[in-house]
């Protein structure tokens, strides 16, 4: 499978400088009700992970869109992504039981596209599958269901999920960066509230420049390789994805965006859940539902 599908010319020499090229990117995201700068620079941190890829080795955080009211923008965020890089919008339904996520897990990692996201999750993500793909340096072995055979498959995807005020258990909370959206009012049915964006027609507006638009990434990276490839004392690690972290923490950094990943403590405490009583009544209710038990 290719990265890039119908593959642009990219120039980097297209910008002046990294703040010329982030100034750019910034005309385009701007509209997005970003809840601070940290949010919006995880973002632009994701627009990087697939054309970095093949630059490191090791696993890469999982990007969650969230927003606190509907008709925030979160979907169009995420598959901006994937039209930035050649390939249609597509979305699929995160499943909620265990063994319909494997499944899927197999089904995605055979297709091989770059960047999946799973949109609009309303339950909680809690998956023993999601973590072990999360942490996968390099093949995810997944057994093919009805047969007693199994697949080893590489993970090089950039993963996104998009939720309304996500809820996570605290082992999957820890492979998320978040990019929140912070709406002010919800959307009602007058027309004239809803939201109106500056570009209109923004995912076709993406298609029709994705040339200098991944020429400002590139313009981004390139300065990084350049300068030695510098990973400054400020970025932010997590473990188990250093890697990840140096690469593309180290080219936000050099970049001036020192606030990437600056709010994954606060992200990670905040969607994570760690109820036992209630992990344990959810057991339950798939065991017995309303059947009495002594």
């Amino acid at each position: 499978k290719v990265l890039l599908g119908e593959c642009p010319d990219i120039d980097p020499d297209a910008f002046e400088s990294t703040e010329h090229a982030l100034g750019a990117l910034w005309s385009v995201f701007h509209q997005f009700p970003f809840q601070d700068e940290a949010e919006w620079q995880n973002y632009l941190g994701a627009l990087l992970v697939p054309m970095l890829r093949p630059a490191y080795y090791g696993p890469t955080l999982w990007l969650l869109i969230e927003a606190n009211l509907p008709s925030s923008g979160k979907t169009f965020l995420a598959e901006a992504i994937q039209m930035l890089y050649g390939h249609r919008a597509e979305k699929r339904v995160l499943p909620t039981e265990e063994v319909e996520i494997e499944k899927s897990m197999l089904l995605l990692l055979s297709e091989a596209r770059p960047i999946e996201i799973f949109d609009n999750v309303k339950h909680v993500v809690d998956s023993a599958t999601i973590e072990l793909v999360a942490t996968t340096s390099d093949n995810y072995n997944g057994r093919v269901l009805g047969k007693t055979e199994g697949r080893s498959l590489p993970v090089k995807q950039l993963f996104v999920i998009t939720a309304q005020n996500a809820t996570m258990g605290p082992d999957s909370a820890r492979r998320f960066m978040r990019c929140r959206l912070q709406k002010r009012t919800a959307v009602t049915a007058n027309a004239k509230t809803r939201p109106q964006f500056v570009i209109k027609g923004f995912l076709q507006y993406v298609k029709d420049n994705r040339a200098w638009m991944l020429s400002a990434l590139a313009r981004l990276a390139r300065d990084w390789f350049a300068a030695g490839k510098p990973v400054a004392d400020t970025v932010p690690m997590v473990a188990t994805f250093e890697a990840f972290c140096e690469t593309v923490g180290g080219i936000m950094h050099r970049s001036g965006c020192t606030q990437w990943l600056a709010n994954y403590d606060e992200a990670k405490s905040g969607f994570a859940i760690n109820d036992e009583w209630g992990i344990f009544f959810r057991v339950w209710w798939k065991a017995f539902a309303v059947k009495p038990q002594s």
